[in-house]
C-alpha cells in the first residue's frame, strides 16, 4: 500500500467517522458544528506532522545512500590508484629483471 493510499483511507475514515456522528450525536447544530471543526483542525495538523515525518525520513535516506555511493566510489578509485601502482611496479621490477639478465648474458660472452 502507498503512502498516498494511506493518507487516503485516513482521510476518507476521518469523513465517514464524521457524518456518522452528525446522524447519531444528541447536541445542537452550533455544539456539532464546532465539533466538526475541532476534528478537522486536529485532523489536518496530524497529517501535516505525518507529511513532515514522511519528508524527514526519506531526506535521511537520501543522505545515508547518497554517503554509502561516495564512499563507495572513494574505495574504488583508491583500489584503482593502488591497482595501477602495483601495475607500474611490476613493469618496473620486469624492466629490472630484463637489465639484470642482459647484463649477465653480457658478461658471460665476454668471459667466454
Amino acid at each position: 500500500m502507498s503512502m498516498k493510499q494511506a493518507v487516503g483511507f485516513l482521510f476518507t475514515g476521518a469523513m465517514v467517522g464524521a457524518a456518522v456522528a452528525l446522524l447519531y450525536a444528541p447536541q445542537s447544530g452550533a455544539r456539532t458544528t464546532r465539533d466538526i471543526k475541532r476534528f478537522s483542525r486536529k485532523a489536518v495538523a496530524r497529517l501535516d506532522d505525518l507529511q513532515g515525518n514522511i519528508r524527514d525520513q526519506v531526506t535521511d535516506w537520501v543522505e545515508n545512500i547518497t554517503e554509502l555511493v561516495k564512499d563507495g566510489v572513494n574505495c574504488g578509485r583508491k583500489l584503482g590508484a593502488e591497482g595501477y601502482e602495483q601495475v607500474l611496479q611490476g613493469f618496473d621490477n620486469a624492466k629490472k629483471c630484463v637489465e639484470d639478465g642482459k647484463s649477465r648474458i653480457e658478461h658471460l660472452i665476454k668471459t667466454s
